[in-house]
């Protein structure tokens, strides 16, 4: 018996046992979806990021390069998560349109940390618990 795993390790590492690509709004094919996520047809998820676990994003949310969003996040409206961030926890990023909120480069936004409206969090900046 022969097992091909077209995903790779990181998507194992994800959780994910039936992933599946998303069709960005553009016809191109994007990152790995968990069976249980949620992703808009209005998202973009660039080819390296993914969506795990049971997250939502939608709206005219941006997945970008390498970055993650896992377990319950949401990700919503004009939310652009770029770089190796990572969304987790039961996290919730919102922006709107020319406000964006942004979640960059080694970011990490887990807990029930809020990011909202205009806001941008990069390099290593970890926001947890309750904050927003």
């Amino acid at each position: 018996m022969m097992c091909v795993i077209t995903g790779g390790l990181d998507v194992l590492a994800c959780g994910m046992t039936n992933p599946a690509r998303h069709t960005n709004p553009d016809g191109s094919l994007g990152g790995f979806i968990s069976e249980r996520a949620k992703v808009a047809t209005t998202v973009h998820v660039d080819p390296g990021s993914k969506v795990c676990d049971s997250a939502w994003v939608e709206g005219n949310a941006r997945i970008l390069d390498s970055a993650v969003v896992k377990e319950q996040a949401w990700v919503r409206s004009f939310a652009i998560i770029r770089g190796r961030a990572v969304i987790a926890g039961r996290a919730y990023v919102e922006g709107i349109q020319n406000y964006p909120a942004i979640v960059e480069g080694n970011a990490r936004v887990y807990g029930n940390g809020h990011i909202l409206v205009g806001t941008t969090v990069t390099d290593n900046a970890v926001v947890y618990g309750s904050a927003n």
